[in-house]
This record gives C-alpha cells, sequence and structure tokens, in this order.
C-alpha cells in the first residue's frame, strides 16, 4: 500500500471517528439540557424549601440557644447534631483599602501575586533567554485538518 493512501485512509478514520463524537456529544448535550429544563422546577423548589428549614432551624436555635445549649457548642439529635460556635471575626471595612494600607506601612497587609510572563519572555532575544538560563529549542508537532463535511443528515 502506498504511504500516502495509507495516511489518506488514516485520516479518513480520524474524520469518521469525529464526525460520530461530535454528534455523539451534541445528542447527549441536547438531553442532558431537556432532563435539566424538566427537572429545575422540582430542583429550585427543593432547594427554596431546604433554605427556609435552614432559617427556621437557625432562628429556633438563637431563640432557645439556653435551654438547646447550655455550656456545650455541640447538641446531637437523632437526625444529627446542632452546633454554635463564637469566633472573632474582622469586619471588612469599605474604607480600608490598598492605598491605606500601603500610606500607613501596613504593606504585609496587602496581597501581591507575582508570576513569570512567558508571553513576554518569549519575545526576547536569545541572549537576553541565556541571561535566564533558558533558551529556544525546535518542538516538532503534528496535527491534522479535516475537510468540513457536506450536510447529508435526514430531517
Amino acid at each position: 500500500m502506498d504511504v500516502i493512501k495509507g495516511a489518506e485512509l488514516l485520516l479518513s478514520d480520524v474524520a469518521g471517528a469525529a464526525r460520530t463524537l461530535a454528534d455523539r456529544t451534541a445528542e447527549a448535550n441536547a438531553a442532558l439540557e431537556e432532563l435539566r429544563a424538566l427537572h429545575a422546577p422540582g430542583v429550585q423548589e427543593a432547594k427554596a424549601a431546604l433554605d427556609d428549614a435552614e432559617k427556621a432551624l437557625e432562628k429556633h436555635c438563637k431563640k432557645h440557644q439556653t435551654t438547646i445549649f447550655g455550656d456545650r457548642d455541640r447538641v446531637d439529635l437523632k437526625h444529627g447534631a446542632l452546633l454554635h460556635g463564637v469566633r472573632k471575626v474582622v469586619r471588612k471595612a469599605k474604607k480600608t483599602t490598598v492605598d491605606l494600607l500601603e500610606r500607613l506601612g501596613f504593606t504585609d497587609g496587602v496581597l501581591v501575586t507575582k508570576s513569570v510572563n512567558w508571553d513576554v519572555i518569549e519575545k526576547w532575544t536569545d541572549e537576553r533567554l541565556a541571561a535566564i538560563y533558558t533558551e529556544r529549542k525546535s518542538k516538532e508537532t503534528w496535527g491534522y485538518e479535516l475537510k468540513k463535511a457536506k450536510e447529508d443528515r435526514h430531517g
């Protein structure tokens, strides 16, 4: 068999498999979307009911905190456990800004993120790359392009 003909046959196999995958993925996504739409009202209703039940439980626990918890932070019941804790948290004030922290010299409270900018480095000269212990290298790639299939679907 001719090498080019062999490549053509293999590329044809890839094109067929890619079409099959695309078709099956589209079918699955459409079915999932229909299923989500079908069940969305029930899911939303159940989530709202859970939110309401959690709020009612928290309100009840706050109102009857001493009776329920006493000096405990956990009460085990038939359907689970009730937990209560108190901790100090820092209120996030609107006037607290990076500028304020820097003016006061409180730079440890400023988050700074640094990383190597490879997009910029990619454009540097070879000499500059050598200075940072790196270099350009050849990277071989293989790929293919598929021709757009004519629409031959029924429906």
